[in-house]
C-alpha cells in the first residue's frame, strides 16, 4: 500500500502531487491510515497461514494413506 501511493501518475488516486477523487484525502493521511492497519493485516494472515500449513500436512497424509 505504502508503494503504491507514492507511484505517479496515476488517474483518480491519491498520489504526492494530487489528491484525486478523494479531496478528504493527501498522501499523509494515506500513509498514516495504512501504517495504523497494519497489525490488523497481520492478524488478518493467521487464520490462513494455520490453514495452510495443515493442508499441507494433512493433504500429504492423506494422499500416502
Amino acid at each position: 500500500m505504502l508503494s503504491e501511493v507514492v507511484t505517479w501518475p496515476k488517474p483518480g488516486l491519491v498520489d504526492p502531487v494530487e489528491h484525486g477523487a478523494h479531496p478528504d484525502m493527501d498522501v499523509f493521511t494515506f500513509i498514516k491510515s495504512a501504517t495504523s492497519l497494519r497489525p490488523y493485516f497481520y492478524q488478518a494472515a493467521i487464520p490462513s497461514t494455520i490453514f495452510s500449513i495443515w493442508h499441507n500436512i494433512s493433504g500429504s497424509a492423506l494422499s500416502s494413506w
